[in-house]
């Protein structure tokens, strides 16, 4: 989740083709809003939880009794690449992942229930480094569930610690940290999924109901929205414009905010029981929900309007 979730449409739009047969009813579409329609969706998964992309492939946590393993999934459609992992705390082995990023090169993945940060090659999967023990202290976690990436350092979710860790990507090194259990400002109560844009960073403020915007230079506070927008909200993406956000009630619409004052802007419901995580590649949202992973547009694409087809076709004709 997060910035590394890179922009790499590929404008392949012909799911939504449209065929004309009235010229006089073709007509521009006014901008969107929506979240787009449904594209594809996958069912081999053992249980989907954390999701980050590299433009080219999803990486996908796997946790519960089947689970405890990293999946890479191609993202034009969704089919299997490679698996790794055992339920264990050794090199290659998770005890319930949740939270995953990347940065093009390696993942940084939560190992939750180890408390433990592990970074492994996007490449094949392998064991590179790892940081944490159970505890309270500068490279210590206490069941961390949320981690995004600016490139630079990582921002992690120390949730039942209710704070916010900074940490070098080179060498999982502790930069800095912020948060306290509570609701105030600089507070939180179990933040739960995040996001970047490179410049802020957004956290859902899981157990306040609440979305919080703070620096990523020194993690201070700068917005939240909070009161009846949300129920414990629990994944976010964004695509520098816009925030996308789930929630962890069943059936729960994917709420649209706009990153710059965190207002609202539409929302979606896709009827789809436990979305767990979301990520955006730069045309799609792919969401996961248990042992299934649901590819969408991010936007519907938008239908021609005459001067533009007449540029590409040279003209109009009637005669389907």
């Amino acid at each position: 989740m997060g910035w590394n979730d890179e922009w790499s449409a590929d404008g392949d739009y012909s799911a939504n083709s449209v065929v004309r047969y009235e010229c006089n009813v073709y007509k521009a579409k006014s901008a969107v809003t929506d979240i787009g329609s449904y594209v594809g969706e996958t069912s081999f998964l053992n249980s989907a939880e954390g999701i980050t992309n590299d433009g080219t492939y999803l990486y996908i946590t796997n946790s519960w009794d089947t689970g405890d393993s990293i999946q890479k999934v191609l993202m034009s459609d969704l089919s299997y690449v490679d698996e790794m992992g055992t339920e264990g705390t050794g090199d290659n082995q998770f005890n319930f992942p949740m939270g995953i990023t990347n940065d093009g090169t390696y993942l940084y993945i939560c190992d939750t229930y180890n408390n433990r940060i592990k970074k492994h090659k996007c490449s094949d999967l392998s064991y590179v480094d790892e940081i944490g023990t159970q505890g309270t202290g500068n490279d210590q976690f206490y069941h961390p569930y949320g981690i995004t990436t600016d490139g630079t350092y990582l921002y992690i979710c120390d949730t039942n610690n209710d704070r916010i860790k900074k940490h070098e990507c080179s060498d999982l090194s502790y930069v800095n940290e912020i948060g306290t259990q509570g609701t105030g400002n600089d507070q939180f109560n179990a933040p739960y999924g995040i996001t970047t844009d490179g410049t802020y960073l957004y956290i859902c403020d899981k157990d306040n109901d609440r979305i919080k915007k703070h620096e990523c230079s020194d993690l201070s506070y700068v917005n939240d929205i909070s009161g009846d927008q949300f129920d414990q909200p629990d994944g976010v993406t964004t695509d520098g414009t816009y925030l996308y956000i789930t929630e962890s009630i069943y059936h729960s619409p994917i709420k649209k905010y706009k990153c710059s004052d965190l207002s609202y802007v539409s929302q979606k419901n896709i009827n789809w029981g436990y979305i767990n995580d979301i990520s955006y590649d730069g045309a799609y949202l792919y969401f996961s929900n248990g042992g299934q992973l649901k590819k969408h547009y991010i936007t519907d694409p938008p239908l021609m309007n005459v001067s533009d087809w007449q540029k590409l076709t040279g003209g109009i004709s009637c005669n389907f």
